[in-house]
């Protein structure tokens, strides 16, 4: 996610953040993108008992990657080359 994304805040129950914390550490995530996986998920269109966990992940990955490359194609090109190049002799 970039940082021009929509932000918001939210009112948790207090004993919901410390479950999202340790969710997230064991994903290996940060708490906004366990939320946001969490969130993800939930807006599937098909019963996720029937969709393994590994496929979710990497449907969710793939999504995020398309995301964050799209972001950059519209950043403007680099205004040099980031390499010298060689003079030939």
């Amino acid at each position: 996610m970039s940082r021009t994304d929509p932000q918001m805040s939210i009112r948790l129950p207090g004993d919901l953040k410390p479950r999202l914390v340790e969710a997230a550490q064991a994903n290996g995530r940060t708490i906004n993108a366990e939320i946001v996986n969490r969130l993800e998920r939930s807006f599937f269109d098909v019963q996720a008992e029937s969709v393994p966990e590994d496929a979710i992940k990497a449907i969710l990955e793939t999504r995020q990657m398309v995301g964050e490359l799209h972001q950059a194609m519209k950043a403007p090109p680099p205004t040099q080359f980031p390499f010298r190049r060689k003079k030939k002799a």
